[in-house]
């Protein structure tokens, strides 16, 4: 099982509180600007801002789609946004069951997914992430599985989660992949546990207990995977980061 490294300094901060009141997983796989995302009741957006902190730009609105394909550039409770290899902005808009494509000057490019249950479609999709050879992974939370997608968002296989059966507000699990190993990582948040599979989908190891010590979660939330393979865990109760050794 991995184990539990110290915790460090903080380094700087941007950002105030406002009234879109959270912020959810973000990723680069390339980009010198950083990003993030906001979800409030309404407006979303997804903004830039320079390595320095510096606000660059914004764009979005809130509009409910009903769950299908259409009116490009609204959101509805946004969960995550990763910069892809391709240095394009995936923007998972949750309430709205699908991932948007924008190119960096915030140009809207193209959508994937709509309501359902069929392969290639989401609901409540939470967490994404992109793996060393292009592929996506979303974890597709209220059908209880991750789908895994090609650089172009094609269908290519899912498997099923054992746990992520609440539909409560807290239950919205963030993924990350260790392209190195070829494994992708799952936060189970209201079963306080990290799940590990290949990228095939086989599953590999679970980690973490409820409590409070070096080894449990109170309700782990956010997943980053470090160059070194360290893995990065929110553990959202406890106000706390972990940080774990790597899974071999």
């Amino acid at each position: 099982m991995p184990r539990a490294k110290s915790t460090w300094r903080i380094r700087a901060t941007t950002g105030c509180r406002s009234s879109t009141r959270t912020a959810a997983s973000c990723a680069s796989s390339a980009a010198p600007a950083s990003w993030t995302r906001a979800r409030g009741a309404r407006a979303m957006a997804a903004a830039s801002s320079t390595s320095r902190g510096a606000f660059v730009t914004m764009w979005g609105r809130f509009e409910s789609t009903g769950g299908e394909l259409g009116a490009p550039s609204v959101f509805y409770g946004p969960r995550s946004l990763v910069v892809g290899q391709d240095g394009n902005i995936y923007v998972m808009d949750t309430g709205n069951k699908r991932v948007q494509l924008f190119a960096p000057d915030g140009q809207f490019v193209a959508q994937y997914g709509g309501g359902g249950v069929i392969e290639g479609r989401l609901d409540e999709p939470v967490g994404l992430a992109q793996d060393s050879a292009g592929n996506w992974y979303v974890a597709d939370t209220w059908n209880r599985r991750i789908q895994k997608f090609d650089r172009n968002f094609v269908y290519l296989t899912q498997w099923s989660i054992d746990g992520w059966a609440s539909q409560s507000v807290v239950n919205k699990p963030a993924l990350a992949v260790d392209g190195a190993r070829n494994i992708v990582y799952a936060v189970d948040p209201e079963n306080y546990r990290v799940l590990a599979f290949n990228t095939d989908g086989n599953f590999r190891a679970t980690f973490g207990l409820y409590g409070n010590d070096a080894q449990s979660f109170t309700l782990p939330t956010g997943i980053a995977v470090g160059l070194d393979g360290r893995i990065y865990v929110a553990d959202g109760d406890s106000h706390r980061i972990m940080v774990f050794s790597p899974l071999q």
